[in-house]
């Protein structure tokens, strides 16, 4: 897929390798003095400032990037919208349809089923008829004859007469819904982070979370 061209300001490509240049070489610095301190405190502000320098030029680029997408989506996004609509509407109505091919299938394959079962029975019982007269004729081997020639009933199976439309098939897959959330095993839980975070900015460590901590982290923070 080709890369949308983004014309970044010369000015900015030039402050971003300069940037990056100098970064690589303080990234060695070490605090262990007072005027490696400040050095590294000025060097800090400098950095920060040079962040919020390329925030303002990145939001100013991206701001009309922003609005063309915003009116792209304006524009598909209706007829998107309706067209995923039509085709949960129909793919609601073809899979009723399939399932009632199949319902009307099972049925008749169902009614064949008993009729075989009551031919079949019919047969078992006109054989051990011819059993019995044999055997009561004292003739065994014809009995055995008729026992090893039992007749069976051949099975039917009803075809379901689906529709086959060429790259268009039905498949099924798994979801979920739930149904109790207090039943809900805690592995499957996800920690709600931002409210955490909420509380431990607003009230500290005065109120207790069990499994949670709450502490304090120290950061340096650049003004100006």
């Amino acid at each position: 897929m080709e890369q949308l061209n983004i014309p970044i300001p010369e000015d900015t490509q030039i402050a971003i390798k300069e940037i990056n240049s100098n970064i690589a070489a303080w990234m060695q610095l070490q605090v262990t003095t007072k005027e490696e301190y400040t050095t590294a405190a000025a060097i800090y502000k400098l950095v920060s400032q040079n962040k919020r320098g390329l925030a303002t030029v990145k939001t100013s680029i991206k701001r009309p990037i922003r609005e063309g997408l915003k009116n792209l989506d304006s524009f598909f996004g209706p007829t998107e919208d309706n067209i995923d609509q039509l085709k949960e509407s129909l793919n609601k109505k073809l899979l009723a349809y399939n399932a009632e091919v199949a319902r009307v299938a099972l049925e008749a394959q169902m009614k064949l089923n008993a009729q075989r079962a009551k031919e079949q029975a019919r047969i078992d019982r006109n054989n051990a008829a011819r059993v019995e007269r044999a055997m009561a004729k004292g003739n065994a081997e014809k009995a055995e004859a008729i026992r090893d020639s039992k007749a069976t009933v051949p099975v039917r199976v009803v075809e379901t007469q689906a529709q086959k439309i060429t790259g268009l098939h039905s498949r099924t897959s798994w979801a979920y819904r739930i149904t109790d959330e207090t039943k809900i095993p805690r592995k499957y839980m996800q920690v709600n982070s931002v409210l955490l975070g909420q509380i431990a900015r607003s009230s500290h460590n005065a109120i207790e979370i069990e499994g949670v901590e709450f502490y304090e982290q120290g950061t340096m923070v650049s003004k100006g």
